[in-house]
C-alpha cells in the first residue's frame, strides 16, 4: 500500500478479549493526492466467521463422505442424464476391471444394460423422475 498499490482483502483470525476466536476479512480503499502520492487509506473490517466456519464444516462433511464411498464394498456412482458417468469410487476395478478415470472418460451405462435384466428399464424411470430401489442379480 505505501508504494501506492492497491491490496487485495487479506484474512485472518483475531482473538477476541473474551477468548473466542473470529474470522475478518480486511479490505483497504487507497486515497492519493493529485500528484499521485498516496495520502491515506480507508479500512474496512468485516467478521467472516459464520462463512469460514460453515466452509471448515463442509470440508469436514466432504471428508467424512470421501472415506465412507472408498472403503465401501460396493460401487457407488454418479450418472449425468445422457447417462455419462461423473463420478464412479474405485470399487469399480475389482469389480469391473475399469480405472474409475476410464468409466468417467467416455463409458456410458449401456456397457451394464446388457446385464442384469430390469437395469435398463429401471433407468428410463429413474431418467422419467420415477424413483425407486431396485436390487439386480446377473
Amino acid at each position: 500500500m505505501l508504494a501506492g498499490e492497491p491490496a487485495p482483502p487479506i484474512e485472518h483470525r483475531i482473538l477476541r478479549k473474551d477468548g473466542k476466536v473470529r474470522w475478518v476479512k480486511k479490505h483497504s480503499v487507497l486515497h492519493f493526492t493529485t500528484d499521485g502520492t498516496l495520502q491515506s487509506y480507508d479500512g474496512l473490517v468485516q467478521d467472516v466467521t459464520e462463512r469460514v466456519l460453515a466452509e471448515q464444516a463442509l470440508k469436514a462433511s466432504e471428508e467424512r463422505y470421501r472415506l465412507l464411498v472408498e472403503n465401501l464394498n460396493d460401487v457407488v456412482f454418479s450418472l449425468d442424464c445422457s447417462g455419462q458417468f461423473t463420478y464412479i469410487s474405485h470399487r469399480i476395478e475389482t469389480l469391473a476391471g475399469y480405472t474409475p478415470d476410464e468409466v468417467v472418460a467416455g463409458l456410458s451405462h449401456t456397457l451394464y444394460i446388457r446385464r442384469p435384466p430390469g437395469l435398463a428399464k429401471n433407468w428410463e424411470q429413474t431418467l422419467a423422475g420415477k424413483f425407486s430401489e431396485h436390487q439386480f442379480a446377473s
